[in-house]
């Protein structure tokens, strides 16, 4: 399965009451490689947030790094300058547009 679709199918299944999902790492970049694994932001509305979560589906080992919107900020503005670039595709969920412009 392809890494968007696999993420999409995760995200599903874990939360699809989701706000919002969005897969980064290098799965979405020409740095992938056979070990690569799918990196998920997941942005719920509150609790059981925020809690990270290590499953294997679809072919793929996946991390989702689960958030409010107040938590992921706090996460973002700790971490980007750490970081190299985050480039982001989007899992889309059912409460989700194909892109992140907020």
């Amino acid at each position: 399965m392809e890494p968007i679709d696999a993420a999409h199918a995760v995200v599903e299944e874990h939360h699809p009451d989701a706000r919002a999902a969005f897969l980064g790492g290098s799965v979405v970049t020409g740095r992938r490689t056979a070990t690569s694994d799918l990196d998920i932001v997941v942005l719920l509305h509150g609790a059981p947030a925020p809690y990270r979560l290590n499953v294997h589906a679809h072919g793929w080992p996946a991390e989702l790094l689960v958030h409010t919107e107040e938590s992921w900020r706090t996460f973002v503005v700790r971490e980007a300058p750490h970081r190299s670039s985050p480039s982001c595709g989007c899992a889309r969920t059912a409460s989700c547009s194909s892109t992140a412009t907020e």
